[in-house]
């Protein structure tokens, strides 16, 4: 009977140490590297849903990269429309070739002094500028659309007079404003008289 109990507790106690052996290398042994799995699968999807994302970014790029030369086009049209320097003796000849192409006599051009602006946040520079020209009815409205359609550079058509002239020509006076953009810092130059006559 006493050798029968020994042969239990050493059978009860390997069985007690194998639990423990078992406990303790699935804590300090088995587990961790279990944790260590999962923390790298969920390394690994993050990694996956960054690569999609940078892949369609990527995507994006090489198709705005093939529209390039469309915003190529419309950097340099809004450069026209909004220059960094006033560009007076440009606008003269502009307003001049209109003049030319509508059948109208431009007269006189005359330039105000430059006064800044806030629009859209930005700070910019208005210029004020009175036109005189003289042509028929027709004529004189082919030279207003001019200025509000094909005008390369933007203008603010403020006010206009019209008056009759000798022989059935109409005089045409417009007051706008134009628009300089310099770098910050800087102020537009005159670059060109604050009033010129012309004839066409």
């Amino acid at each position: 009977m006493g050798t029968r109990s020994v042969n239990r507790l050493w059978v009860l106690g390997g069985v007690l140490g194998a639990v423990a052996l078992l406990a303790v290398s699935w804590f300090f042994l088995i587990r961790p590297q279990y944790d260590r799995a999962d923390g790298l699968r969920n390394e690994t999807a993050t990694a996956q849903t960054r690569t999609i994302v940078l892949q369609r970014r990527l995507s994006e790029l090489r198709q705005q990269n093939g529209n390039l030369p469309q915003y190529r086009a419309q950097l340099e049209a809004n450069r026209k429309a909004l220059p960094a320097e006033s560009d007076l003796p440009d606008f003269l000849r502009d307003v001049q070739s209109a003049g030319d192409r509508t059948g109208v006599s431009v007269k006189v051009l005359t330039v105000g002094a430059a006064t800044q602006v806030t629009a859209g946040g930005a700070k910019v520079y208005s210029l004020p500028v009175s036109v005189t020209a003289t042509g028929t009815v027709d004529n004189v409205g082919r030279f207003l659309a001019q200025f509000q359609e094909r005008q390369p550079r933007a203008v603010l058509i403020e006010n206009t007079g019209l008056t009759t002239s000798s022989a059935g020509a109409v005089d045409l006076t417009l007051s706008l404003q134009i628009f300089v953009a310099p770098p910050a810092g800087t102020t537009p130059s005159p670059a060109a008289p604050a009033s010129s006559a012309a004839s066409s």
